[in-house]
């Protein structure tokens, strides 16, 4: 299956932001608060790519595969209980619009770690 402009666009941005930063844990610590602008590109693929599309990007692009491989182990963890997630503050907001109102466990600063 063919990718799209879009697709492949975007990609190519998240793998060159991604590929600056070293593929170690301080590496991966430093990529996640510099995250905000790529994740929306990110979920642009995610909603608009098949099974398929999605195994050539990250064959095409190591960079995009990190990531996606990155936010895989975050969501395991969180869904595990290994890693706290953000606490949703307003449950009924959650079910009425599909979002959750949350509270960052955090604040996302380039010099912190949590």
């Amino acid at each position: 299956m063919n990718l799209t402009t879009e697709q492949i666009q975007l990609a190519s941005l998240i793998d060159a932001h991604v590929s600056r930063y070293p593929d170690t844990g301080r590496g991966d610590e430093q990529l996640l608060v510099t995250l905000t602008d790529y994740l929306v590109a990110f979920k642009r693929i995610l909603d608009s790519a098949t099974l398929v599309q999605m195994d050539t990007l990250c064959q095409q692009y190591p960079g995009f595969y990190r990531l996606a491989m990155l936010l895989e182990s975050l969501a395991q963890g969180i869904a595990e209980g290994e890693i706290e997630g953000p606490k949703v503050i307003d449950r009924g907001a959650a079910a009425r619009t599909g979002y959750a109102v949350v509270v960052p466990l955090c604040p996302i600063m380039a010099e912190s770690s949590c």
